[in-house]
């Protein structure tokens, strides 16, 4: 231990409320490859959100999920992350793909063509109830760990369609991309994606159960 870090963790020790030596002493950790002690100074001191910012700094995370005994503490990570509103990086933690896009909807429902805002009153509590983390359990898997392909579940259908074509619900589906899904997306190819997006099908593909997606009380 060189002697300016341990400068830092004496004057932590008798000032632990002060916000400059917990980032100094949280920044010197992860630079010393131990992320998880400098997360949990800055979440004990109630400052969660720069906790997550400094764990995904310098590749930080990488080092921390490497411990399969921390894989408690990794699905913790991902839930923050989403509901921090960082649900694309929480995604790709997992390998999961989000791809809602409320702008790229054109849908009417009672005759009435429905604004972004409509469609966001109308998914927002679904969406704020997804687990990523049992989602991604919940979804077959080949033999070497990397998701069957082919896969298509709904979580949540719609009464809201596509304009024109009352037939094409809405819905909030998972799936994960197969070979003409990957041929259409060239930068999915090699990937193992599962995919979380809105969109209107016609098809009505198994529905996930509750227990499947949907977080735990706290």
């Amino acid at each position: 231990m060189n002697r300016e870090h341990q400068n830092l963790e004496q004057q932590y020790a008798t000032a632990p409320n002060d916000p400059h030596l917990q980032d100094a002493l949280a920044l010197s950790l992860v630079r010393r490859g131990a992320p998880m002690p400098a997360y949990e100074i800055l979440e004990r001191a109630g400052r969660r959100a720069e906790a997550l910012e400094l764990l995904t700094r310098d590749s930080a995370f990488d080092q921390f999920i490497e411990a399969p005994e921390r894989i408690e503490r990794v699905a913790e990570f991902v839930r923050m992350l989403f509901d921090n509103g960082r649900r694309v990086e929480a995604g790709q933690l997992l390998s999961i793909r989000w791809e809602i896009d409320l702008k790229k909807l054109d849908l009417t429902w009672r005759g009435r063509h429905l604004e972004p805002e409509d469609i966001d009153e109308i998914v927002r509590d679904d969406l704020a109830q997804v687990d990523l983390v049992r989602l991604a359990a919940s979804f077959p898997r080949r033999k070497d760990g990397h998701y069957l392909l082919n896969t298509s579940r709904t979580i949540c259908r719609y009464r809201a369609h596509q304009t024109g074509e009352e037939h094409r619900k809405l819905m909030l589906l998972a799936y994960t991309p197969g070979t003409s899904t990957c041929y259409d997306r060239p930068k999915d190819r090699g990937k193992h994606l599962l995919t979380v997006t809105l969109e209107t099908r016609a098809t009505r593909p198994h529905k996930l159960p509750s227990e499947a997606w949907v977080r735990r009380p706290a």
